[in-house]
């Protein structure tokens, strides 16, 4: 695995000792972020334990998991 990518069946990045949020979709796949040197970092994996891919995104604190209301 490559700098900022989790061994096979890793659960989280090596470091990622601060997960933001974390979401599990009905089939599996989950969602999460974790704080890296200030900034928030999405990875995703097909399910818990499968190697997680992090998704770039704008600079900035993340919302993912955060609920929302209806104005």
């Amino acid at each position: 695995a490559g700098p900022g990518e989790a061994k096979p069946g890793a659960p989280f990045p090596p470091g990622a000792w601060d997960v933001e949020a974390l979401e599990v979709a009905p089939d599996g796949r989950v969602a999460y972020t974790v704080n890296e040197d200030g900034a928030s970092r999405l990875y995703v994996a097909d399910r818990l334990g499968a190697s997680p891919r992090r998704i770039d995104l704008p600079a900035g604190p993340s919302e993912v998991g955060t609920p929302t209301s209806a104005a």
